[in-house]
């Protein structure tokens, strides 16, 4: 019989290939002596040190600081926050002096990567698909936008070194400015329309008596953002009309309202009307004819709802570019000057004119209008031009660059003849790099 003062404790372990094997500890220094039944000191294996981590002795509470353990001890393997074992297995056991299987070593992660609805991304390590959730060095991550989307940068690939990416995680934006890849073809007069070859196109719809009727157009410039004319939402003095009256609709082609044939149209009340500051209306010449609108719902980004490209860099904006090039508008507008609303979307080609050129021919009257934050565009005496119906659409001109469409104007002052609109005059747009902070401000804080 073991007496009280003299007692030894046997711990109980796992037992390995050689039996039974315990550990003396005393009640003053724990872990003093080691007793080894059945094995040799040689069948021992040294205790390993855990770079970035630890070990324990399985079925021991407290961390074992010992030098060596006896054959058949289990040990389990943990990594300190940071960090996992490679080869991915925590458990090991002495085996005639060695460790079976060999220890695995703690390595540093990089942040985890995660695939969003808009981006996919992939991890490989030594061409071995792994998680992104715990990469280590060598990780590769490998991002791809889904449709209709497209990366932030021209690299697609991060590399993990040391618990860090070589470049931030890459975001998938939707894509902005591009004509449809594979149009639908509708037939129109004899003239080949594509419908959705101009995605950005939003209609603006106003509450009648008898339902909701298309009053101006606008252009998408991010999923909840509108760019329109301020005469469009305001009244002759510039004071905002109740958001309520309004719907907005994304991915149109036919003017009705609720045409069922616009399979993957989108609707949205007005959550806010942003007019400039300075617009009032006739007071002063309908100066400053821009407004920023804010949907309630987030339109989807589809084959059918794109948002248009948007330079907010004002260098880059110069007018002398835009010189012997067309833009183009879209709208609903009336067909002829004492015709109806065209029922499918139209768009219209139109070459920039000169700022001189347009104010020395416009009608007198309507020279006021020809400001420096302004642009004209449009034929002279051709019987081709926008009309009622068109106000509030975007002007867009391809980049040479990057073959996108970018928004340059608004659609703001119709020359008018006996009340209608004047085919065969300039139309006068809003110049949009004239409004580039007001624009950027509100675009900002609602970009998804």
């Amino acid at each position: 019989m073991l007496s009280s003062i003299n007692a030894v404790v046997w711990v109980s372990l796992i037992l390995g290939a050689h039996g039974f094997i315990g550990f003396n500890q005393t009640p003053t220094k724990p872990w003093l002596q080691r007793h080894i039944r059945e094995t040799s000191e040689a069948d021992n294996c040294i205790a390993p040190k855990i770079e970035n981590g630890k070990f324990n002795l399985l079925g021991v509470m407290e961390d074992a600081a010992v030098d060596s353990v006896p054959a058949g001890t289990i040990i389990s393997i943990s990594c300190g926050k940071g960090y996992i074992p490679i080869p991915d297995h925590t458990l090991s056991h002495c085996n005639a002096g060695q460790w079976s299987p060999p220890l695995p070593i703690c390595k540093q992660t990089c942040p985890a990567f995660k695939s969003t609805d808009d981006t996919e991304v992939t991890c490989r390590y030594l061409g071995r698909k792994v998680s992104c959730n715990a990469a280590i060095d060598h990780t590769q991550a490998e991002f791809k936008c889904n449709r209709y989307h497209r990366l932030s940068t021209t690299e697609n690939v991060r590399y993990c070194f040391e618990g860090t990416w070589n470049e931030e995680k890459p975001t998938c934006e939707p894509v902005c400015g591009e004509k449809r890849v594979h149009p639908e073809q509708l037939i129109i007069e004899g003239k080949i329309v594509e419908r959705g070859n101009y995605p950005w196109t939003i209609a603006i719809y106003k509450r009648k008596t008898n339902g909701y009727n298309l009053v101006c157009g606008g252009t998408l410039i991010n999923q909840r953002v509108i760019v329109t004319a301020a005469h469009c939402v305001t009244d002759k003095e510039g004071e905002k009309f109740d958001k309520a009256i309004y719907r907005i609709a994304a991915g149109k082609y036919y003017l009705s309202y609720d045409d069922p044939r616009d399979v993957g149209a989108e609707f949205s009340e007005i959550e806010e009307i942003h007019t400039h500051v300075d617009y009032k209306g006739t007071v002063y010449d309908y100066d400053n004819d821009i407004a920023v609108l804010v949907t309630k719902e987030a339109f989807n980004i589809t084959e059918f709802i794109q948002r248009v490209c948007m330079d907010f860099n004002q260098l880059s904006l110069y007018e002398v570019q835009l010189l012997g090039t067309n833009g183009t508008v879209t709208g609903w507008g009336y067909t002829s000057r004492d015709g109806n609303q065209s029922s499918k979307l139209k768009e219209l080609s139109v070459p920039y004119v000169e700022h001189t050129q347009c104010y020395q021919s416009v009608p007198y009257d309507y020279r006021k209008y020809v400001k420096s934050n302004r642009i004209c565009a449009g034929y002279k005496n051709k019987g081709i031009g926008v009309c009622e119906g068109d106000s509030g659409g975007g002007l867009v001109f391809r980049n040479v660059d990057d073959h996108r469409f970018y928004l340059r104007g608004v659609l703001s002052i119709l020359v008018q003849v006996e009340g209608k609109c004047n085919e065969n005059e300039y139309a006068i747009y809003t110049k949009v790099s004239s409004y580039l902070k007001f624009i950027a401000e509100i675009e900002k804080k609602y970009r998804n």
